[in-house]
Formats: C-alpha cells, sequence, structure tokens
C-alpha cells in the first residue's frame, strides 16, 4: 500500500468518525452501520463470512501436500511465499480465511472445542479441511491452521509437516504482543464488532489461537484478553514439543527463514529451487494497520458524544429558539432602527 493511499485510507476512516456517530444519534442505525461497513470493508477491517466454496462438478477436490505446523509470527509469511515459488497454493490467515470468507467456519470449530463439544468439533473440523480442499488449496502455513495440524496429517498422510519456529519463545511472545495478539481486542470493540463476522473473530477464534497452544485454559479468555508474554512464551515451547511428538521424524521439516529453500526442497524430492529465500517482515505493515483500527475505535464513542452534542445545539437553535414568543412592543415605544451598513 503506497504512502497516498495510506493518507486515503486515514481520511476515510476520520469520515467514518463524524459520519457515522451522526446517523446514529438520529435514529438511523441500519444506514449508520451499513455505511461503516462499506467505508470499511476494502482496509480488510470488516471479517466476512460467506458461504463455503464446493468444487466444480467433475474435478477432484485439492489435496494438501504441505501442512504448516508452525505458529503466526514464526515465518509464516515467509514461507507462504516460499511455497507459492514452488508452485503450491498455501492456505494462510489473510490468504485463506479472510480473503475465502472463511471466519465463519474457524469460529464454529473455535466455539466447539472452546466448549468441549467434541461431536461439534469433529463435524467443524471436516468442515474446514472440506473448504480448504474446495477452494484449491494444497500447502497451509499460519493461524488458524496450524492449530489443526494432527487432523490435516490424519487426512493427507503422505503430506510433509513445516514447523517454522522462531530464536525463542520470548521472540515469539514479544512479536504477538506487538502485533497479531492485539487484533483481537480492538475487533471486538465497537464499531468494528458490529460488522460482519469481526465479532465471531474476536469472541471466538482469537481466543481459541492462544487457549489451544495452552497460553490459557480452554474456553478462559474473552475478546479483550491476551495471555502474559511468559505464558505466551511457554506455549511456543510447549507446542514445539507436542509437533515433535505427533509428527513422525521423516515427515517432519523444522525451519527457520535463515535455513532457506534447501531443507524444504530436500523433503519435497525437488531438485531445483530458487536461490534466493523471500525474506518478509510484516511487523511494520501490521502495526500500521493497527493505528487505523485503534483510530476508529479509540475515537468511535468520543465521536458519537459530540455529535449528540451538536444534534441537540442543532435542535435548540432550530426550534426551541425560533419557538419562543416574541417580546411585546411598549405602547407608543418606536422599532429600535437598524444602523446602516457602512459602504
Amino acid at each position: 500500500q503506497t504512502a497516498c493511499g495510506r493518507e486515503i485510507m486515514r481520511l476515510v476512516q476520520l469520515a467514518a468518525l463524524v459520519v457515522v456517530p451522526a446517523a446514529l444519534v438520529r435514529g438511523e442505525e441500519r444506514g449508520a452501520l451499513w455505511l461503516l461497513e462499506a467505508l470499511l470493508s476494502s482496509s480488510g477491517l470488516v471479517q466476512q463470512a460467506k458461504d463455503v466454496a464446493k468444487p466444480a462438478p467433475g474435478t477432484e477436490p485439492a489435496r494438501i501436500k504441505v501442512i504448516g505446523a508452525g505458529l503466526g509470527r514464526t515465518g509464516t509469511s515467509s514461507l507462504l511465499a516460499a511455497l507459492t515459488e514452488l508452485g503450491f497454493k498455501p492456505y494462510h490467515m489473510k490468504e485463506g480465511v479472510m480473503d475465502h470468507g472463511h471466519v465463519g467456519i474457524w469460529a464454529a470449530l473455535a466455539k466447539a472445542r472452546r466448549g468441549g463439544n467434541a461431536t461439534a468439533a469433529k463435524a467443524a473440523t471436516r468442515t474446514v479441511i472440506d473448504a480448504m480442499s474446495a477452494a484449491g488449496f494444497t500447502a497451509t502455513t499460519d493461524y488458524p491452521a496450524c492449530l489443526i495440524f494432527e487432523e490435516l496429517l490424519a487426512e493427507y498422510p503422505d503430506a510433509i509437516v513445516v514447523l517454522s519456529v522462531r530464536s525463542s519463545g520470548k521472540a515469539w511472545a514479544r512479536s504477538v504482543q506487538e502485533t497479531i495478539g492485539q487484533a483481537g481486542p480492538l475487533f471486538g470493540r465497537a464499531p468494528l464488532k458490529w460488522l460482519g463476522a469481526n465479532d465471531a473473530f474476536a469472541s471466538q477464534l482469537s481466543p481459541w489461537l492462544w487457549e489451544e497452544i495452552g497460553a490459557a485454559p480452554l474456553g478462559s479468555l474473552t475478546s479483550q484478553d491476551l495471555p502474559s508474554e511468559e505464558a505466551l512464551a511457554r506455549a511456543h515451547d510447549a507446542w514445539i514439543d507436542r509437533v515433535r511428538a505427533a509428527v513422525p521424524p521423516e515427515r517432519l521439516v523444522v525451519h527457520q527463514s535463515k535455513d532457506g529453500y534447501k531443507p524444504l526442497a530436500e523433503a519435497l524430492g525437488l531438485a531445483e529451487y530458487p536461490a534466493e529465500y523471500p525474506w518478509i517482515n510484516d511487523a511494520q505493515a501490521f502495526q500500521k494497520n493497527l493505528e487505523g483500527v485503534k483510530l476508529i475505535t479509540g475515537g468511535f464513542w468520543p465521536a458519537c458524544a459530540v455529535s449528540s452534542a451538536l444534534t441537540i445545539l442543532t435542535f435548540w437553535r432550530c426550534c426551541v429558539r425560533r419557538a419562543r414568543p416574541a417580546k411585546p412592543v411598549a405602547r407608543g415605544a418606536q422599532p429600535r432602527a437598524r444602523k446602516p451598513k457602512a459602504q
């Protein structure tokens, strides 16, 4: 996104802060929310839940050949770019969940897991895997797909599992708290939580990301909660042990971006691969987007208060003052003549 584009988006967000509260104050709730959703949908601030795609008649569903078991913020964006270069179609939080409108099906899975409903969780997992296959994905990376790596491996036993890792649990925890850990709490605040599937993302999917890896008990977090740095660091290290214990060594690749293509190519049986591994650090871009979200959620209620005050003032000036009876003129008194304007 260019600097000019970012400035235009900021102006749009400021317009939303002025126009939408005014419409809400006037009792035009449906119109206000429609306008806000229209203003913000292009910026990625409104998560959509769409119907799950189905394979075209006569076509075989895609099969997952690479399963990413690494948590978000472990080089998963670089891994996505690398797998794309190798000819795969990777599933990612943005490219899969958001762009394909899968927030709803993942939120259903999160709700079932968090509530301890094994039957519902199994059915929801089936729906998610079928949705990936129907959309043509052949690899997975990042949250939330990493959380079902075991189910994916049971479905696709010939796939390799790539466990992307950070240098330490503390480094990963700090990165989470500065970036993706802020998304759920922000999307769970007014006015964003009223739009699209944002509430499902904030109230179910986002807390599950941390609960499923053991940073907090299942079902214990709200949309506004994020575990401490210490809890996240311990969960990161425990997750690595969990993946290592669950995946056969011959099918597992533990990977850092600095390792490059070679370990992936060897595991996939590829003789040729690009010389340079993509290096994508999207932390700054993510933080820029968070600034826009904070502008909206932080300024919404103050904007509502200002809009309310302006509406009351306008009503008083237009209606109350005009409705007052004119003062009677004393008998014999002449109306005060207006002073002529200076030429």
